[in-house]
């Protein structure tokens, strides 16, 4: 849960990606620290293998890594989407999901389901389903730490079917204009 809540904090606050010769500057929340306990800004850089950190709000640190600890963190976010998905499938309350499909930067999101069960999860009732809006969270949340404009259509298909039960736009779906 800690996980999906800075997840969140990722998606709703600003970030930006910035390239220079051979290091990339990051913008994000200062909450990454929240389970650090008690470290310097300077020890957290070192730990993680950050050129520096510097806290640019109270809300915000800026982060100055190589580009190749950038393609290592790029990889890293791309993994853990995809294994969040395969747990998302596996879970026992969504056992309706049959599988979760995605191009290259998650900008197109295919959720085949077993219809019947899906429509019958009261829980789980689009388009407040939570599962939903996770999945586009995830996809939201690497293409921020990829520098790429935000934006992943996530689609509920019927497995046997392939009609389409559901779309969803993100990140319009958790923040409207």
């Amino acid at each position: 849960m800690r996980r999906i809540s800075l997840i969140i904090i990722s998606i709703i606050l600003i970030f930006s990606l910035t390239a220079c010769s051979n290091t990339i500057t990051l913008k994000i929340p200062s909450a990454v620290l929240k389970d650090e306990g008690d470290i310097s800004l300077d020890e957290y850089a070192g730990t993680k293998g950050f050129i520096s950190v510097t806290q640019t709000s109270s809300l915000f640190l800026e982060v100055v890594m190589t580009k190749s600890k950038h393609r290592e963190i790029v990889r890293k976010s791309e993994k853990l989407v995809e294994n969040r998905f395969d747990s998302i499938i596996k879970a026992e309350n969504t056992e309706y999901i049959k599988k979760i499909t995605h191009d290259k930067d998650f900008r197109s999101i295919t959720v085949e389901v077993d219809k019947t069960g899906y429509e019958s999860d009261s829980l789980d009732m689009i388009p407040n389903d939570m599962n939903l809006h996770q999945i586009g969270v995830l996809a939201i949340m690497h293409q921020i730490y990829t520098g790429l404009k935000q934006h992943t259509e996530v689609v509920f298909k019927d497995t046997i079917t392939k009609e389409t039960i559901y779309t969803s736009i993100y990140p319009n779906a958790i923040a409207p204009d």
